[in-house]
């Protein structure tokens, strides 16, 4: 290829956090939203989870498949998935963000006549048995030889594709050497290049067929602010011509889109496709001290009345509120020993540790994991 991205165990970031709390008004947004895209030709939906770096909108999107699974799992609704993760510098990158997805939906074993492309029940045979929880999937263990077998499977899926949707040549071999990193495939002198613009559609079409099994996909997409602009086009292609499709996106403020995501666009996404109920954004905001009892009470496997509000409090002021920073100040309470049973029979500070520090007090974060 002509960047080295993340592995492909970073990529597939996000293991399920047990100690997760809170954010119900959010889930229930976005698994309504799902469910609404899961019915039959449903045209694709996005979902945007702004905030700041810490607050949380990796272990929503990763909490918020699992809740998303368990509820078409109820309603046997078979569900293709694909989680990627973009990187500081993929801005540059053209494509970058394709090079995972593709690699994910074109190592499906997917029936290859026409009859069953587009029969949403004949997925259902091909996929059921093959359920695998968040975690499982979230590591890379294939070896080498299993490496090798799955690359050539997915560039004869590439071509198969290719072919019934007439794909010029130019473009396999710009998706099969650039994207998938085929050395073997050599990329031939062609009398006119293809315009960019045809290349984008191509590339959504090949996506769009190559999903076409599947009753729902879902694309979970984290830190989209450094996504390029072309991988922008091409997701913009697919979501206007999908169906059952919904795209989730983590990321900052979408103030900083101006240099990758078409103007145009974010303005339909804002404007025409969230009157049509077809995208939605929520910005997820620091945890409440009620919230910060639940996840202590999680951390120390205990009832969160059986918390003493004191901790609460005292973590909550550390923290300000910040997910990550509270669990980590939590786990390494947990660990350090500095939570007891007190005399309110309930779990609150340690009295050796309150009478040392003069109060409880923590380091920052960088710190906190360091020790």
């Amino acid at each position: 290829p002509v960047y080295k991205p993340l592995t492909a165990k970073e990529c597939r970031w996000g293991k399920v956090n047990p100690n997760f709390v809170g954010r119900k008004e959010e889930m229930r947004k976005i698994c309504r939203m799902a469910l609404e895209a899961s019915r039959m030709d449903r045209p694709s939906k996005m979902f945007f989870v702004q905030g700041d770096s810490g607050i949380g909108k990796s272990s929503f999107i990763v909490q918020a498949i699992v809740e998303i699974r368990k509820s078409f799992k109820v309603r046997m609704v078979d569900m293709l998935l694909s989680r990627n993760v973009c990187a500081d510098g993929d801005t540059l990158v053209p494509f970058s963000l394709f090079r995972h997805i593709f690699g994910d939906i074109l190592n499906e074993k997917m029936h290859d006549d026409d009859a069953t492309f587009g029969s949403r029940s004949s997925s259902i045979l091909s996929m059921r048995g093959r359920e695998k929880e968040w975690e499982d999937l979230s590591i890379a263990s294939d070896t080498s030889s299993l490496i090798q077998s799955k690359n050539k499977n997915i560039m004869l899926r590439l071509e198969q594709i290719a072919d019934q949707i007439n794909v010029p040549k130019s473009v396999v071999e710009i998706v099969g050497h650039h994207l998938l990193g085929n050395s073997k495939s050599k990329m031939s002198k062609v009398e006119k290049a293809l315009d960019i613009a045809d290349i984008v559609q191509y590339m959504a079409n090949i996506f769009i067929r190559a999903t076409s099994h599947s009753e729902m996909v879902v694309l979970a997409l984290d830190d989209v602010q450094y996504m390029d602009s072309l991988s922008w086009k091409v997701l913009q292609c697919i979501f206007e011509q999908s169906k059952n499709l919904l795209i989730i996106c983590g990321t900052h403020a979408m103030e900083l889109f101006s240099t990758t995501m078409n103007e145009d666009f974010l303005k339909s996404l804002t404007e025409e496709y969230g009157d049509k109920n077809r995208f939605t954004t929520v910005y997820l905001r620091a945890l409440d001290k009620k919230e910060i009892q639940m996840m202590a009470a999680k951390t120390f496997t205990c009832k969160p009345q059986d918390v003493d509000g004191e901790i609460a409090t005292d973590v909550y002021l550390q923290s300000k509120g910040m997910p990550y920073f509270a669990s980590e100040i939590l786990t390494r309470c947990l660990k350090n020993e500095l939570v007891t049973k007190i005399g309110n029979n309930k779990l609150g500070w340690n009295k050796n540790y309150k009478t040392d520090q003069n109060g409880v007090q923590f380091p920052n974060l960088d710190e906190l994991m360091l020790q």
